[in-house]
């Protein structure tokens, strides 16, 4: 059975990573056949003012994101025990 992919990228979730005009973008993508999760870093351009995709980031086949969200999950626990983040603090803004 062949699985779907997707004609475009489908944001998933962004936020803005610095004052200086970064962002972080989440998507699901379809790269030569292959469906993929990636997490880029966007700039914001000077000339049209509107972000674009930087060369920083990072994109894995879907068949590793259960295994992604795993080690995220317990790399958020374990900042939480050392006190990096607040263990209230839902949102990281």
């Amino acid at each position: 059975m062949t699985r779907p992919t997707l004609a475009k990228a489908i944001t998933i979730d962004e936020f803005w990573k610095n004052r200086a005009g970064q962002a972080v973008k989440i998507s699901l993508s379809t790269f030569q056949g292959r469906n993929l999760i990636d997490v880029r870093t966007w700039g914001t351009d000077p000339a049209e003012g509107r972000l674009k995709p930087t060369v920083k980031g990072f994109a894995a086949e879907l068949r590793h994101l259960p295994r992604l969200v795993s080690a995220l999950t317990k790399a958020e626990s374990r900042a939480r025990e050392l006190g990096l983040i607040e263990n209230n603090a839902e949102d990281a803004q």
